[in-house]
């Protein structure tokens, strides 16, 4: 089957890997509808908590040849509908090393399954699953080669309460490396800041291997970064001592970087080398074709009912749409003739909870929206 017409849903943020990946599908001449909780120039439609895909492909007069759902941002959409789509409905699980037992249930509802982190692609043993690593996107690092800087970077969370260690380890770094840059910074200026770095330090949640990877050796930038967990694929993707140096303690860390800082020639060889793998393998090009190819290859058969929407449901915290669907069922057995009094008495108000819950859910995500708005536009970044 050729796969020309992709409908796309997802939250897409600034930075989002969601972004980069349409971005790389229509690239590679796709037609694509995309539907989002996020405003963007390449966004169709904006939606909240579960969206009717079917429903709006059908009012829209696009007939898709597959459906992406792709996780990410705030988490505030997922698409509904799907047993009512004649194509094949795929999704990229990209946070299963937080989410597992939430992805799982999720999986059962599509054809296919992409997962981020290999050492998780086990678990996935009810349907069709592959493994797709994020990647580099070029466009961030196509600028002109400018010098190196900055002495070590670092770009992402610093928060104490969630990464304690990550936190301990950048203020290591501060207190012996005055010469840093640490801290956010807008996705746009991600190949800019890295593009000038020296050294680019990463500490995973869980032994991951996360976008710091693609972002800092696509920049040329040195990579040193915990050791990832072996089952995640690491070595099938980079070479360790190679292309990026690992650390096991803190004086391993500071080892690595006095001796990468004093010797330029090794860390730009290091620095070249981990480039040219990152851009000739691993950009989202090169995931989309992947993503593409899979779904050519697979017919659809997933075909979710109401009962398997319930406990993706709950697990996304969709209350609204687990009391919608609740409706429904009981409308539905009203309609097939059962007269039972009690079940005349709970549908209504199970309807009319819904609906205000659906109000709440839409002013909770407004308010939402405006502070995550607010601290995007309040990132810092260097001159």
């Amino acid at each position: 089957m050729e796969v020309k017409r992709i409908l796309v849903v997802s939250s897409i943020r600034p930075g989002a890997t969601a972004l980069y990946l349409i971005e790389s599908l229509r690239e590679a001449g796709h037609e694509l509808r995309v539907v989002s909780d996020w405003a963007h120039s390449g966004v169709d439609r904006i939606a909240i908590g579960a969206f009717d895909a079917a429903g709006w492909a059908d009012r829209e007069g696009f007939r898709p040849d597959a459906l992406l759902f792709i996780e990410g941002g705030t988490r505030l959409i997922f698409p509904r509908g799907m047993e009512d789509l004649d194509c094949v409905t795929a999704w990229y699980a990209i946070d299963t090393h937080l989410h597992l037992r939430q992805h799982l249930s999720l999986a059962r509802l599509f054809d296919v399954t992409f997962v981020a982190h290999l050492e998780f692609l086990r678990h996935f043993r009810e349907g069709e699953a592959h493994w797709l690593p994020v990647a580099a996107a070029p466009r961030l690092h196509a600028g002109p080669q400018v010098p190196r800087d900055i002495d070590v970077a670092y770009i992402g969370s610093d928060h104490r309460g969630l990464h304690p260690e990550r936190a301990r380890l950048l203020d290591l770094i501060r207190s012996r490396y005055g010469n840093s840059f640490i801290g956010r910074a807008d996705p746009s200026r991600i190949g800019e800041i890295y593009g000038r770095a020296k050294v680019v330090f990463n500490k995973s949640v869980r032994g991951e291997v996360n976008m710091r990877y693609f972002e800092a050796m696509g920049a040329g930038a040195v990579l040193v970064t915990d050791c990832a967990a072996r089952e995640n694929g690491v070595e099938e993707l980079f070479n360790p001592g190679g292309d990026f140096l690992e650390y096991r303690d803190d004086a391993s860390l500071l080892s690595a970087i006095d001796s990468l800082l004093a010797d330029d020639e090794t860390r730009e060889q290091i620095g070249a080398r981990a480039r040219q793998r990152v851009l000739s393998d691993h950009t989202y090009q090169h995931r989309a074709r992947k993503v593409v190819d899979a779904l050519a290859a697979v017919e659809h058969r997933v075909r979710p009912g109401r009962e398997d929407y319930l406990p993706a449901y709950h697990l996304l915290r969709y209350p609204d749409a687990v009391l919608s669907e609740a409706s429904r069922s009981l409308s539905g057995m009203r309609t097939q003739g059962d007269r039972n009094p009690v079940l005349a008495l709970i549908a209504p108000c199970v309807c009319g909870l819904a609906v205000l819950l659906s109000w709440a859910y839409r002013l909770r995500y407004r308010l939402r929206h405006a502070r995550l708005a607010r601290k995007t536009a309040g990132r810092k970044t260097p001159g």
